[in-house]
């Protein structure tokens, strides 16, 4: 047999990405949606706290010495640049290298997670369906008073987000966002399901709790896996007696001692203190959360022509 190509649509946005697959230009074939980390500034603002306390306990005794700021990136590869200098001593020596900006193109690390999580998913997405072309909504600009500059008012109400909202009924998702992404719009959504992408990362670096003070009160082993699983796998634990009698399916926080505890998608705990050999594994922990939610009954409605 031969594969059909499909189009990916990609509706991005800052907490959610949207994506919908298209077959022939006319039938859905499924919907998918990117949620990404939104905690990425407020661990690096953690982080810097607790450094620059740590370095005024440890080391107040040195003099300050205002010269010593972290160097520019190297333009050629993104390592740390010398002093002065566009480039690192490797580049600089062997100037066998093209100058691509790097420096020029850095992102903060909230923005670039958000691109990284977003290529990820769409690579994901690659290695599960035959795309043949993707289409992607970059408007940055005012659309609607391009095509009426007098627009004003409830006007501004009535633009794409209109129809899909008041003609066909839909909640606002991106993923519905992106089924009219682009030229081609299909003539239904008959699609039960959506997949949902969740971005948990890979855990910290972390090695020493600390208190609200910053001080640490407790540490950590080097030893990530605990009885063959390690925290973020995806497991299900059929526990035959007790409080927990039953079957449960979620991620696993693993202890030395054994006894671990399991979270469902949202984050929370639906068990506490399981034996780990009534625990079997789905999954390794990859970054990823997988889930599927069900659509609203009105989900296969006829959308509107594509102007």
């Amino acid at each position: 047999s031969v594969l059909q190509p499909v189009e990916l649509k990609v509706d991005p946005g800052s907490k959610v990405t949207g994506g919908a697959v298209i077959r022939d230009g006319k039938e859905t074939i499924g919907l998918y949606e990117c949620r990404h980390r939104t905690d990425v500034k407020d661990k690096i603002d953690s982080r810097r706290a607790l450094r620059r306390g740590r370095r005024n306990r440890k080391t107040g005794y040195r003099k300050p010495r205002f010269d010593n700021r972290h160097p520019g990136k190297c333009a050629a590869c993104g390592k740390n640049a010398r002093h002065g200098s566009r480039y690192c001593r490797p580049c600089a020596e062997s100037r066998d290298f093209v100058d691509n900006g790097h420096r020029e193109a850095w992102l903060p690390p909230s923005l670039r997670a958000r691109v990284d999580e977003s290529m990820s998913w769409v690579g994901k997405m690659r290695r599960l369906r035959p795309i043949a072309s993707i289409s992607m909504e970059l408007a940055r600009f005012d659309t609607q008073l391009m095509e009426n500059p007098d627009i004003s008012g409830v006007e501004y109400q009535q633009g794409t987000l209109y129809n899909r909202t008041q003609v066909m009924m839909l909640p606002k998702a991106h993923y519905y966002d992106a089924v009219g992404v682009g030229r081609h719009l299909p003539e239904t959504v008959g699609v039960p399901l959506v997949e949902v992408y969740t971005a948990t990362g890979r855990g910290n670096r972390q090695m020493a709790g600390v208190d609200k003070y910053g001080f640490p009160i407790r540490h950590r082993e080097r030893k990530n896996v605990q009885h063959g699983f390690q925290t973020g796998d995806l497991v299900v634990a059929d526990i035959p007696k007790g409080k927990y009698q039953g079957r449960w399916r979620g991620r696993v926080a693993v202890r030395k001692t054994g006894y671990f505890d399991i979270r469902d998608g949202t984050g929370k705990r639906i068990c506490q203190g399981i034996s780990a050999r009534y625990c079997r594994l789905l999954q390794r922990a990859n970054g990823w959360q997988y889930e599927r939610e069900s659509l609203p009954a009105n989900a296969g409605a006829a959308l509107p022509p594509h102007v």
